[in-house]
């Protein structure tokens, strides 16, 4: 297949000094040899459908030239040279992005390399996304906050635990369970648990008993169970739901339920709490399961290129039902493509599974939970202190502002922000995007340039230069709040 698209030039994103274009069309090399001229969205997607096998080339990059054949001569195939990132913007990027790998890499993370090279910049859709992630991540609530939302919730159901032989447990024609007092309703997973249990008299009776009658399954539970000596039992978790109690959970007698999940997730919240990360708790009550994920991410202020870390954090679960153990990862996610595609990577911190004497297994948890902002903490550092960081108490290249509009206005006139237009013009395009979402930090002085470039009616040339100039500001601004 060799087949032409669209040839029209690419847009420029760089100042005319370091002119580096984003192609319009790539060539796709499939692993068979065959070619492929596209747009690159389109490319991009064959080279995803195509597991990522092959090769993407810009057309429109310089081509070494071939040497001359010898007496016998053998074939030099030359390819196109991928593109790369020169800017000032993509020189930020590729500084910035080596000491970010050099984090991961000394903890062991096994980040994929990127589809283009470091530093070039993302095609619209791609910031669009980034933007989004961003604005996303920035409505979720603080980890502690979460964690301890899940924590009450779980606590409130009262859970306990009653040891009962298999033998002396009766099941009721509508699914109920009892030792012979009033009968409580018996969730599906405790229910499966038991005839798990009950194997020696029911052996693979799972599927069949799903699909008998709820009638005709009691008669059978009764009369099998009745067989199984005194020494077969389990411990059977009841909880109270809507003021009633049934049974949640069936787990062997020796099962420790110490470790409960509200008890993770409290030393979570006390772990990480003040360190500004922000995340989710998804708890499902059916199975016990709880899933937590925990992070810090790249501000929207930044100018995001291909090969960015854009978020860092810890992520864990457990589940209450002897159906999960103990886990808690580090994680990490990179920009690999100029459409914002991402990977994200997990190294395992812990691993514990739910047996045995687990008086100490929360005090772990929370110790390796701990651990995980000081091992980011170089990477991020960036990210937290320009949201921590009040603008009237920072010194900006040598001067303090009373705010955030006085800081844009007096960094136009030192001709720190410049887009390359009047000044007035500039520094009222600032502060109108400042007043869409007003703040008195420096990640807020940096969100104003930011929406500045993409808000107002700039060319492309005056927008690129102020996206650059954001991320640029940032690493100065966040040593400065560090001094």
């Amino acid at each position: 297949m060799d087949t032409a698209a669209s040839s029209s030039p690419a847009a420029s994103t760089s100042s005319p000094e370091n002119t580096v274009s984003q192609p319009a069309v790539l060539i796709y090399t499939a692993a068979d040899g065959s070619t492929v001229t596209l747009p690159v969205p389109e490319a991009m997607a064959l080279f995803a459908k195509h597991g990522f096998t092959g090769r993407l080339t810009d057309p429109t990059a310089t081509q070494p030239t071939a040497p001359a054949p010898a007496a016998d001569p053998t074939p030099v195939v030359v390819a196109p040279v991928v593109q790369t990132a020169t800017d000032a913007g993509a020189q930020a990027a590729q500084g910035r992005n080596a000491s970010q790998m050099a984090v991961l890499d000394a903890m062991g993370f096994a980040l994929p390399k990127p589809f283009f090279a470091v530093g070039t910049p993302l095609i619209q859709s791609g910031k669009d996304k980034f933007k989004a992630m961003a604005t996303d991540h920035a409505k979720k609530p603080l980890i502690e906050e979460a964690a301890m939302d899940v924590a009450k919730a779980i606590a409130a159901e009262k859970r306990t635990n009653i040891t009962v032989a298999l033998r002396d447990l009766v099941v009721t024609p509508d699914g109920k369970v009892s030792r012979g007092r009033s009968p409580i309703p018996l969730e599906p997973l405790a229910w499966d648990t038991l005839v798990g249990m009950a194997a020696p008299v029911l052996p693979s009776a799972k599927a069949l008993l799903r699909n008998l009658d709820p009638d005709l399954r009691a008669e059978i539970w009764n009369r099998q169970a009745a067989k199984l000596p005194d020494t077969v039992r389990a411990q059977l978790g009841v909880r109270e739901v809507d003021g009633a109690w049934q049974a949640f959970r069936a787990v062997s007698a020796t099962y420790p339920t110490t470790a409960q999940a509200d008890k993770v997730l409290r030393g979570v919240a006390e772990a990480l709490k003040g360190e500004g990360m922000r995340g989710s708790v998804v708890y499902d009550p059916a199975s016990t399961r709880v899933r937590w994920e925990a992070a810090w991410m790249a501000p929207q202020e930044i100018d995001p290129r291909v090969g960015d870390v854009l978020r860092v954090g810890v992520a864990g679960s457990t589940a209450d039902a002897a159906n999960g153990g103990f886990r808690v990862s580090l994680a990490a996610t990179r920009i690999l493509c100029i459409n914002l595609t991402i990977a994200d990577a997990y190294l395992a911190a812990f691993r514990r599974a739910h047996r045995g004497n687990l008086d100490g297994v929360v005090d772990e948890i929370v110790a390796t939970v701990k651990a995980a902002p000081e091992a980011f903490a170089a990477l991020a550092r960036d990210w937290k202190v320009t949201r921590a960081s009040d603008v009237s108490k920072v010194e900006l290249f040598g001067k303090t502002y009373a705010d955030v509009p006085a800081a844009l206005a007096g960094l136009v006139d030192a001709g720190r922000i410049d887009a390359g237009v009047a000044r007035d013009v500039q520094v009222e395009a600032l502060l109108t995007a400042y007043k869409v979402e007003e703040g008195d930090t420096l990640a807020d002085l940096l969100n104003a340039v930011t929406r500045a470039a993409h808000e107002a009616s700039w060319s492309e040339f005056n927008r690129s230069m102020l996206e650059h100039q954001a991320g640029e500001l940032l690493p100065v601004f966040a040593r400065a709040a560090a001094a």
